[in-house]
């Protein structure tokens, strides 16, 4: 998939402040109908929360034309998504993103 847009999360935590700020830009994104990579190379936990918020955006993306995946995702991180069965409605790719990135959250 080729990415109109990649964010990169760079909160070792997915949760509170970090995650509120991914909510805002993922929803805004949305309504653009963009296909977003989401990298979270940095992040090292995440919550059930953040799992809804990238299920809820990737829903949110699909009637516009839009997609979302996520890469760099360590292992731990992924196996919480796989029991949370997030894989199922976002595509999960280990490898990093381009090096070319917006940061967000810190």
């Amino acid at each position: 998939m080729n990415s109109d847009i990649v964010l990169a999360v760079r909160a070792s935590r997915l949760e509170g402040n970090a995650l509120i700020t991914l909510k805002d830009e993922l929803r805004f994104l949305a309504q653009l109908g963009r296909n977003l990579t989401l990298d979270l190379s940095a992040v090292e936990g995440v919550t059930a929360a953040a799992a809804k918020v990238i299920v809820d955006a990737s829903t949110r993306l699909q009637p516009g034309g839009g997609s979302l995946q996520l890469v760099g995702v360590r292992n731990t991180v992924a196996a919480y998504f796989e029991l949370l069965r997030v894989h199922r409605h976002v595509p999960i790719n280990p490898a990093i993103a381009s090096p070319v990135a917006l940061p967000l959250a810190a």
